[in-house]
């Protein structure tokens, strides 16, 4: 309906896509503004050609990150980049004022700080490998007191 790259494949819906790729921002962001006005999952995939799951997921992406742009897929290379002192600091000091706070609610700290965007924000893996082996915390809890 809205691509106009020639390597695009027609799926059986009818809608164009390029394989492995996201669908382009105009086209999430018309489907965002359907949902907005109403129309259910199985109206705007009929309108734009792609199945009920991809219209849904576009939708959960928007209600979780606020962004029409799509999320990251993967990391190419094999190699952890380094990741940068501000957000090890934030990282560690969100862990010592809650030492229960997961992965994800890091990473929507670290947004929300505007120390990361959702372009560059570390994955969870990255940031469970930060706090296990850059600041040497584990997961096991410590009590204090006499058993």
């Amino acid at each position: 309906m809205f691509h106009s790259e020639a390597k695009c494949e027609t799926n059986l819906l009818g809608g164009l896509y390029d394989r492995g790729r996201p669908l382009p921002l105009y086209e999430r962001e018309y489907i965002l503004n359907r949902n907005h006005d109403g129309w259910g999952a199985n109206a705007i995939a009929a309108q734009v050609g792609h199945c009920r799951k991809t219209v849904d997921n576009i939708v959960s992406v928007y209600e979780t990150t606020g962004s029409s742009f799509p999320k990251s897929i993967g990391n190419p290379g094999r190699h952890r980049t380094k990741t940068i002192q501000p957000v090890v600091d934030v990282i560690l000091a969100e862990k010592v004022l809650k030492p229960s706070i997961t992965a994800s609610e890091l990473q929507l700290k670290l947004v929300a700080d505007d120390v990361c965007n959702w372009d560059t924000v570390p994955a969870i893996r990255t940031i469970q490998k930060v706090v296990h082996n850059d600041l040497q915390m584990t997961e096991k809890k410590h009590f204090s007191g006499s058993h």
